[in-house]
């Protein structure tokens, strides 16, 4: 499970970046990111920390803290591919 979680934070972590470099690399952008991705990864984090815990309510958090983080790799990456068509 925990193998899961680290490539959910992986994932996150590479869009964040993408959309680092393909922006003007200004503090206030590098801010605005990197509190967006503590946001998104936050759920995750808190997630995998009460993982050795054996009850459901454990796996229901999980699992929504999953669909969270991809929801929001996806919304990342959209956002890097619009960048990309819009630097071309």
């Amino acid at each position: 499970m925990e193998s899961v979680v680290i490539v959910s934070e992986l994932f996150l972590f590479t869009s964040f970046v993408l959309i680092l470099f393909l922006r003007k690399r200004t503090s206030k952008n590098v801010c605005t990111t990197l509190i967006l991705y503590l946001i998104g990864a936050l759920p995750l984090i808190i997630a995998g920390m009460n993982n050795q815990q054996v009850e459901i309510g454990t796996h229901l958090g999980l699992g929504l803290s999953l669909i969270y983080t991809w929801l929001i790799v996806g919304i990342a990456m959209l956002f890097c591919i619009v960048l990309l068509l819009k630097t071309k």
